[in-house]
């Protein structure tokens, strides 16, 4: 009988012993792989913040690439600017007879020439504002202003180029709140549009039409011309893009008007569609209340 007792004794510790040992593999097996998990992420993290570093410098790099652009393209446009200036006032004293009287045949390759020099200019002006606004240099200079005295004023000095192409210029600009804004960019904006407008219609009208809401001023320009393809559309605001490249220019005129609204505090879009005239519109806060 206590043989038998001291036997099954034997087997209980033997039994136990074989248990522990098998819990004490698992444990271990389970520590190597925490372990394991510890080392991958320590390295990941490692690998993260070498990363972090890298973009960071790569960033610093490129603002200070962005920066050097900014200065060449200023200094650039200040160089073509003054000859530009200077060609396009003696072509004008030329053209209007003041250093001596020209023949017809004279009088029409100037008048391309000072064509030709106008456009420039304007382009060499887009470089500048677009290079001024990205680098801060040129901000809103913000004062209380009728939105619908800026849009008439553009109205009147585009009609001659609208007559020019028999498209018919019309303004539905209701009465509208005070807006906070800088009218000499606010201008450039409402000029880019509808020089635009006329530019693309060959016929039928632009429209120039307002709105208002609580807390925003809305400025649509309406065109029956050619419209746009969708697949276009996303970057119209971009730099340097253009939708028809045997169009003379930067492509930097829509690019600007964007930068101007929404420094302004709000946003402008397009709506078209290809053969079916275009819509630009764009929104202004209204001035709060002092």
């Amino acid at each position: 009988m206590n043989n038998s007792k001291v036997l099954q004794e034997k087997r209980h510790m033997n039994a136990t012993s074989r248990g522990a040992k098998k819990e004490l593999t698992i444990d271990t097996k389970y520590v190597k792989k925490l372990n394991a998990s510890r080392m991958a992420m320590v390295g990941l993290m490692k690998e993260m913040e070498r990363a972090r570093k890298e973009l960071e410098h790569a960033y610093e790099e490129l603002k200070v690439l962005d920066q050097m652009k900014d200065e060449f393209l200023e200094m650039t446009s200040h160089e073509l600017k003054t000859p530009l200036t200077s060609m396009s006032s003696f072509v004008q004293l030329l053209l209007d007879g003041k250093l001596g009287e020209l023949k017809e045949q004279q009088k029409t390759g100037l008048e391309i020439i000072f064509e030709d020099v106008r456009r420039l200019e304007d382009s060499v002006n887009k470089i500048m504002d677009i290079s001024r606004l990205d680098s801060g240099i040129a901000t809103p200079n913000l004062k209380n202003l009728k939105l619908q005295d800026v849009i008439q004023s553009v109205v009147e000095r585009a009609k001659p180029l609208a007559e020019s192409k028999n498209v018919k210029i019309t303004e539905k600009i209701n009465k509208l709140p005070a807006v906070k804004g800088d009218k000499m960019l606010l201008e450039k904006v409402v000029r880019n549009l509808v020089d635009n407008a006329i530019k693309f219609t060959d016929k039928g009208e632009v429209l120039i039409e307002t709105s208002s809401g609580k807390d925003y001023v809305v400025v649509c320009v309406r065109d029956t011309g050619i419209g746009i393809g969708q697949g276009d559309i996303p970057r119209l605001f971009t730099k340097f893009f253009q939708v028809d490249h045997s169009t003379p220019g930067p492509g930097l005129g829509l690019c600007i008007c964007k930068t101007i609204v929404e420094a302004h505090g709000g946003k402008i879009w397009a709506e078209s569609k290809l053969g079916g005239g275009s819509a630009f519109i764009f929104t202004l806060p209204v001035k709060e209340n002092d």
